[in-house]
């Protein structure tokens, strides 16, 4: 063993050597372990995929009816501007009363019948009429618009259907047919969107 120090220093630098050689062999481990870290870290990060919960199947299937629905609607608006549009641009007819029914509808000699537009009259059958004074005044009415119209030639001006009847406004040499049976107490006005008259209210007053 010598005592100058030279096994020392032959450790140290055979540590050092060492540590150097262990240095170079990890080293390439430390590159691959940063371009692994690397590619990890361009890899885009995705959330995970959430499924459908029933709530949310039923709410797209809502909207889809709710949009279905609303195409219903405005294709039936359309039809309906477009047969009063043709109905506007119809010319006035004319035609001859062969039988009043009641106080605001009567029947031409070619089979059509006519609801008076614009007027209400009583009714005149107990399953239509509210009480038994009802069917008198239309009863009344009814042989009022008889003495009026019954095979008399009228113009029609047809403005639109209900209950296969043409509604249509009515003019008789010139003068407006609802106008003359609201005049003699037969009918009275009925405006589009309002609330039939009450006849047995009338009655009763």
């Amino acid at each position: 063993m010598r005592g100058d120090g030279s096994d020392s220093d032959d450790h140290a630098a055979g540590a050092s050597g060492g540590r150097e050689q262990a240095r170079t062999v990890r080293t390439p481990h430390r590159a691959i372990g940063s371009t692994s870290r690397a590619r990890t870290a361009m890899r885009p990060i995705l959330p995970p995929a959430r499924p459908m919960t029933t709530g949310q199947g039923s709410g797209l299937v809502r909207k889809a009816i709710e949009a279905s629905a609303m195409s219903t609607i405005v294709l039936r608006l359309a039809a309906s501007c477009a047969a009063l549009l043709l109905i506007a641009a119809a010319p006035p007819d004319k035609g001859r009363v062969s039988h009043v029914i009641d106080g605001d509808t009567f029947r031409l000699e070619s089979g059509e019948r006519i609801r008076i537009a614009g007027i209400d009259a009583p009714e005149t059958q107990a399953g239509e009429a509210r009480c038994r004074a009802e069917i008198v005044l239309g009863r009344a009415a009814t042989v009022r618009a008889r003495a009026l119209l019954d095979g008399r030639t009228v113009t029609i001006l047809r403005v639109g259907r209900s209950y296969n009847r043409t509604v249509a406004r009515v003019m008789l040499a010139g003068r407006d047919v609802g106008s003359e049976l609201v005049a003699t107490g037969a009918a009275r006005w009925w405006p589009r969107w309002q609330r039939k008259p009450d006849w047995c209210g009338r009655a009763r007053s």
